[in-house]
């Protein structure tokens, strides 16, 4: 998470938004990838804290245009960032 004032969001926040990100993700595995195997990945740093799921199951082509996902209602797919 990112904080756009000084302010930081507090680690209740953060943790609770880290789990409701792994919940829909591993979701989304279960519901659409066919997964044999699933890798979850969580590093703290001083400065962001990073969460990686990954699996082995079918993936998809992404549109390279992301209006195209949120006219199509996939906002989740939408709204993940990298850093």
């Amino acid at each position: 998470m990112e904080a756009a004032s000084s302010s930081r969001p507090s680690r209740k926040t953060c943790a609770s938004g880290l789990f409701r990100v792994l919940q829909e993700a591993l979701a989304n595995v279960h519901r659409h990838a066919g997964a044999g195997r699933v890798e979850v990945v969580l590093a703290v740093a001083a400065d962001r804290v990073t969460l990686e799921v990954r699996d082995d199951g079918r993936g998809f082509t992404c549109p390279t245009d992301l209006g195209t996902l949120i006219r199509s209602g996939h906002f989740g797919l939408a709204a993940p960032t990298s850093a």
